[in-house]
């Protein structure tokens, strides 16, 4: 029983040395970078600076896309509203008597919109 103790206490002597050993590997290693490239080059920082940020892109998708179906409900009501402010103008301007050449396929606000919209797209 003894000698499991023994050899036990080997293994885990062992573990720590190589632990130790790891360690100041590393800490040579990250301070020979910083030596190297003491600026924005250094690869040690653009990794983790890239670990971040693909830690952070799954949140920075979600409210890109969150913002674009916004944008788009925005878009839908405001030519709803432009299409039904067309229309009652195309009324009022009928009663009134006035030239309602204004309203002419390709004059109306919401068409105008409408190929600014798709001009935007593209």
């Amino acid at each position: 029983m003894e000698d499991l103790s023994a050899s036990a206490d080997g293994v885990i002597i062992s573990l720590r040395r190589a632990d130790a050993d790891l360690s100041a590997v590393m800490h040579r290693l990250d301070s020979e970078f910083q030596h190297r490239f003491p600026t924005e080059g250094n690869p040690l920082s653009i990794m983790k600076r890239l670990g971040g940020l693909q830690g952070q892109l799954p949140t920075i998708i979600r409210a890109y896309e969150e913002l674009q179906r916004g944008k788009q409900e925005v878009w839908r009501a405001t030519q709803e509203q432009v299409a039904a402010n067309d229309e009652l103008l195309k009324q009022l301007s009928a009663r009134a008597g006035l030239p309602t050449d204004s309203h002419a396929p390709g004059n109306s606000l919401l068409e105008k919109m409408q190929e600014l919209h798709s001009g935007a797209q593209n």
